[in-house]
């Protein structure tokens, strides 16, 4: 499969590249799926059609060194009102399993994100979204303590 970089990838094409991810995982696995980060984070941006977007969202959290784009990517969703709240969720649940995974030379990243996920529980949000956020922040302490202690 060739690689592409994220502003190369046609906009008529979203859905079957999205497909595409989606059996390189399920086929290959998360290592093979890593690979394609920057993709990955484009066509969430792109916002390909639900279904494929939540299956993309699923598989995220399974990557073992996330890149910038994806994390940041990965907020925005979280943050983003206009999207549907099951996307949202999804999205703070990979953060959930990625932000401990964040290299310790990437701070930077790791506590903007960490700070977004405070100020969204702070924002006027469903009640839902606040308590996803709000359980992944305990995880996600609990997980970099117990990190720090080895």
């Amino acid at each position: 499969m060739k690689r592409y970089r994220s502003a190369e990838i046609p906009a008529e094409n979203i859905d079957k590249w999205g497909k595409t991810f989606v059996r390189v995982y399920e086929l290959q696995g998360p290592a093979a799926f890593e690979k394609y980060q920057y993709s990955i984070a484009n066509m969430l941006c792109l916002r390909a059609n639900q279904k494929l977007g939540e299956k993309l969202l699923e598989y995220v959290k399974d990557i073992s060194e996330p890149k910038d784009v994806l994390l940041d990517v990965l907020t925005a969703i979280m943050l983003d009102d206009l999207m549907n709240i099951n996307s949202r969720i999804l999205a703070v649940a990979a953060l959930r399993e990625l932000v401990p995974k964040i290299s310790p030379y990437a701070r930077y990243t790791r506590e903007s994100v960490l700070r977004a996920m405070k100020d969204s529980i702070n924002s006027p949000q469903t009640p839902v979204l606040h308590e996803a956020v709000a359980n992944a922040l305990k995880s996600i302490n609990r997980e970099m303590q117990t990190n720090t202690l080895r």
